[in-house]
């Protein structure tokens, strides 16, 4: 962004959209984030260059896939954020999913104006799932690694300064969709 920025100033536009991170963390996982997808070009660790808290370094190496997609939602909601402070000049739309998806067709339309596009390219909310993620949860169950969240207090207070509880059973409660169902069936696939 802030090369961007240094290119063509008043035409960036920045949208900061940010969610529960143990449900980034889980939609990563299971996507094979830090497993299978694990190129340093885009699986951010804190031994990156200008990263925000490079304090996980020491941990790195023994933190699991969630916990690193933990770390990567740290990183990239605070740099995000942070771009008030650093580029104040910027113009940003700072949006939590949880509003997105509340607004549906008004916050489609709220975010089209603020890029520029004409209200004819706005298309209708999905009214569907993306069918990849009973795949994934098959191929990757994310089982009890959620557990951990709580681990890191620089991730539970960072959640928690925007709003989102990191009690153990509210992270359990938003980790159910990430289950694979019970019994014997969606394992033998």
């Amino acid at each position: 962004v802030p090369l961007l920025w240094t290119e063509i100033r008043e035409q960036l536009r920045v949208i900061v959209l940010y969610r529960h991170p143990v449900e980034v963390a889980a939609s990563h996982t299971v996507k094979g984030h830090y497993t299978v997808n694990k190129s340093p070009a885009w699986a951010i660790s804190p031994f990156h260059e200008r990263v925000l808290f490079p304090e996980l370094r020491d941990r790195w190496e023994a933190m699991s896939p969630f916990e690193k997609s933990l770390y990567r939602w740290l990183e990239t909601t605070a740099f995000g954020l942070e771009l008030e402070k650093t580029l104040p000049d910027l113009r940003r739309y700072v949006l939590p999913s949880e509003q997105l998806f509340a607004k549906g067709a008004e916050a489609v339309r709220e975010l089209a104006e603020f890029c520029g596009f004409e209200n004819s390219a706005i298309k209708p909310v999905a009214s569907r799932r993306n069918e990849s993620v009973a795949h994934n949860l098959e191929v990757r169950p994310l089982e009890d690694d959620w557990t951990v969240a709580s681990k890191h207090p620089e991730i539970t207070a960072f959640a928690e300064k925007l709003g989102y509880s990191m009690s153990t059973e509210d992270v359990q409660r938003r980790m159910r969709k990430y289950q694979l169902p019970q019994g014997l069936l969606p394992r033998l696939r």
